[in-house]
């Protein structure tokens, strides 16, 4: 056989075996599973110190890889502030921001993420509510955001480095907002359209205010016995991890 014949062979060869590989990747995608926009709109500002809100929601798993996993990446909130007081906001105001691996909020720890607002690093658009908010349960010093004009922008909060890459286990679960230093930043809430069994509140405070005497989660369909809630202003984004021949 020739040196060139039996270079043909080989590369034959060659060939025939890289065909029959399966060349597997990790592919990395990012969507959101969740607009508060696509299911209502912006109706009232609000925050109350030391209350938790949660609301239930679900990710469909039946197009997701076996083998593949998914977790919460980012949630974003709209935040609000009166125009009579945007340019005199507090520098230091916090929020708390809680994933629960659960539909009911109680049976799971949360992963959480506090952050401190920075009004410069935010994009405000200017607003009319449509009613004067409830505004701040607790007043806070200076800040008495009842009127209708606001300035409203959305606010991310990133979990893909607490929440495990191995993802999460609950296609039902829950996500919460936190004020745990004081009542601001107030946050945008939907109109009453939302189901209230998809909403819990945790009003764990030792001198509960407004009437409100149940400390602890409570689902707000049970608890109250209504049909529709307000909801807080989320976006929810959701990570997949699969392994396939081609990422998308």
């Amino acid at each position: 056989m020739t040196r060139s014949a039996l270079s043909c062979v080989l590369l034959t060869l060659l060939t025939a075996g890289c065909a029959k590989d399966t060349l597997q990747q990790l592919c990395v995608s990012e969507e959101n599973t969740f607009d508060i926009e696509q299911v209502s709109n912006l109706e009232d500002a609000w925050g109350w110190l030391g209350l938790r809100d949660a609301i239930n929601l679900e990710f469909d798993t039946s197009t997701l890889d076996q083998t593949g996993s998914w977790r919460i990446s980012s949630v974003e909130v709209l935040v609000l502030v009166a125009e009579s007081e945007f340019n005199s906001l507090p520098a230091q105001l916090d929020l708390e921001l809680e994933v629960y691996d659960a539909p009911d909020p109680a049976a799971a720890t949360p992963w959480a993420v506090r952050q401190q607002l920075d009004k410069n690093a935010l994009e405000w658009e200017r607003v009319v509510l449509p009613a004067p908010p409830s505004g701040p349960v607790d007043e806070l010093s200076g800040l008495f955001p009842t009127e209708q004009v606001q300035y409203q922008a959305w606010w991310s909060f990133d979990f893909s480095s607490i929440i495990p890459e191995t993802g999460m286990n609950s296609s039902s679960f829950s996500v919460a907002v936190h004020w745990p230093t004081s009542s601001y930043p107030t946050l945008g809430y939907s109109e009453f359209n939302r189901p209230c069994s998809g909403n819990w509140t945790n009003y764990d405070r030792s001198q509960p205010t407004h009437g409100y005497t149940g400390a602890g989660w409570g689902n707000n369909g049970e608890r109250f016995g209504s049909d529709v809630c307000n909801w807080p202003m989320f976006k929810v984004n959701v990570e997949k991890r699969e392994t396939s021949n081609v990422c998308p």
